[in-house]
């Protein structure tokens, strides 16, 4: 057990404040063939009558400019006072939950943010720069796809550079570009999950679960309450644990009662229910994640067969 968790018998909360926007509509974009943008200072005075167009979010450069699209583009989007109402909590956060490639993000012309890596969700806390009066507030994202490198040939086979995480589909086809996946809008208390921050992991034997939380920056601390729902959708097992003021991380291990494995015929999953609650006992933020028992080894005649829950 994690030093930073302890189990607590407090009661439970009931609220749910937390709250998500979809900002997939309204976006505008704009090629950067030369790389001027940065130079030319697009991410403090982008707007120009005619230089941006319509964009399509979720969607790729080539998509909307075709195989030859600049492998630079400046995407933009201005969220209405009504849009961070800040109702639910008291921190605000854009989440991508994909850019490919390199994604500088700027809001009211302060960056707020950059990560590079085309295939896992990020977010960045947009609290102290979002304005806090009936303005309006402007996104500007600067996204390169990162053309790879002049092809090689090792061992018979061709081989690109480029970045570490683009894999090799531009030996197969075109390397896709842009904000290719949805964008949130989310609202939150003071404990905040990042991206795909839960993680559960299940024993087929014992019926153990361990839960794993990772969680942003955290100061005040508070709780984490943990509910595990059966395929049939009854709750059979909870817990609480205390997240302590500054931790980022939680790790939990506790039983599930008469579990049942997960098998081809029978796919059952369960349900994980985590809530972060805050001292005054108000859901800060919710996230829900299905996982199954199950168990994959080699063994069988000889030692040659792969089993599942202990059978080939």
């Amino acid at each position: 057990m994690s030093p930073s968790v302890e189990y607590t018998k407090t009661p439970r909360s009931t609220q749910h404040p937390a709250g998500s926007t979809p900002l997939c509509a309204g976006w505008s974009v704009r090629q950067d063939p030369h790389e001027r943008g940065r130079k030319d200072g697009w991410q403090t005075s982008p707007l120009v009558a005619g230089d941006w167009v319509n964009a399509q979010v979720p969607g790729t450069m080539q998509g909307m400019f075709g195989t030859g699209a600049a492998p630079v583009c400046w995407y933009r989007r201005v969220l209405k006072a009504n849009e961070v109402a800040r109702a639910y909590g008291d921190r605000v956060w854009l989440r991508f939950e994909s850019v490919a490639t390199d994604a500088t993000v700027w809001v009211n012309g302060r960056e707020v943010g950059r990560h590079v890596g085309d295939w896992v969700p990020f977010q960045f806390d947009l609290t102290e720069v979002l304005h806090g009066d009936d303005r309006d507030n402007e996104v500007i994202v600067r996204v390169d796809r990162m053309v790879p490198g002049k092809e090689v040939w090792f061992d018979g086979a061709p081989v690109q550079g480029g970045h570490i995480t683009k894999g090799f589909h531009d030996l197969l086809s075109i390397h896709k570009g842009g904000i290719w996946l949805p964008v949130h809008l989310d609202e939150t208390g003071g404990l905040t999950l990042v991206p795909d921050g839960l993680g559960v992991l299940a024993d087929s034997r014992s019926g153990r679960v361990e839960v794993d939380v990772e969680l942003e920056r955290n100061v005040g601390g508070g709780a984490i309450e943990l509910d595990v729902v059966d395929p049939q959708g009854t709750k059979v097992a909870s817990v609480t644990a205390v997240v302590k003021d500054g931790a980022d991380s939680v790790h939990v291990q506790f039983d599930v009662p008469g579990h049942v494995l997960w098998e081809p015929g029978r796919p059952r999953l369960y349900r994980m229910d985590a809530r972060l609650v805050g001292h005054g006992g108000t859901v800060s933020q919710s996230e829900s994640t299905r996982f199954g028992f199950r168990r994959a080894e080699v063994g069988g005649k000889d030692g040659r067969q792969i089993l599942l829950n202990g059978r080939p």
